[in-house]
């Protein structure tokens, strides 16, 4: 779809840069990825006439969030301030973006596998907690990094769920090159209930924090 005016609401009349504005993208059928790309709003064929710094509360078809406008010259841009904590569905595939995603919770919801994509590690803080909701019983949950350049840093740690619940840790040491985790629902992880967190610290390296269940000669998820 496309911007409608007359779904957009002024909801206050104050100096540049503190106006703020309510969009109903849900009535356009419009979904927030739509919404949140730069051009949707523009102050070239709109009514209104948005500044920088303005923010934006959209409801969407899928979640109702806070937008700022940090481009104002004809074709807007906007990041996300702040969203729901509902969690969000990977799929099959997903890839997370610091705007869309950041502090939100990702879920592992499909038996075939999950494949999360992260985006560059720029040392931005964006954080990530990826959930096991599903457990994966063919293919692999899997996260994955932007490019071989970004790799993770941190620990796993893993409850061999059928040997007294003996503990395994994995470290995942700086120059160790890993960025793919992998869990194949036994040995390597992937179970319901499965936890980690996703820290962007520096350029290049994402640290982690991993809390798993395994089965069988367990393995670590990491490489």
């Amino acid at each position: 779809m496309a911007f409608t005016a007359g779904n957009l609401t002024t909801m206050s009349n104050a100096a540049t840069g503190w106006n703020h504005y309510y969009y109903d993208a849900n009535e356009a059928s419009d979904a927030m990825a739509t919404v949140n790309t730069a051009g949707y709003f523009n102050n070239t064929d709109d009514i209104m006439s948005m500044n920088v710094d303005d923010l934006i509360t959209v409801k969407a078809t899928d979640y109702t969030a806070v937008l700022k406008v940090t481009v104002a010259s004809g074709s807007i841009t906007t990041i996300t301030m702040a969203q729901p904590n509902e969690p969000i569905a990977a799929g099959s595939t997903i890839t997370l973006s610091k705007a869309e995603h950041d502090g939100r919770i990702i879920l592992f919801d499909t038996a075939g596998g999950s494949v999360i994509t992260l985006p560059a590690a720029t040392g931005l803080g964006t954080h990530f907690t990826c959930i096991v909701s599903v457990t994966v019983t063919s293919a692999t949950h899997q996260i994955v990094t932007d490019s071989d350049s970004d790799e993770f840093i941190g620990h796993v740690y893993q409850v061999d769920s059928d040997t007294s619940d003996a503990i395994a840790a994995y470290p995942g040491i700086a120059a160790d090159n890993f960025d793919v985790i992998s869990m194949n629902g036994t040995t390597t992880g992937g179970l319901l209930g499965d936890w980690i967190e996703l820290v962007d610290v520096s350029t290049g390296n994402w640290a982690i924090k991993m809390f798993t269940n395994g089965n069988g000669t367990v393995a670590t998820p990491i490489a």
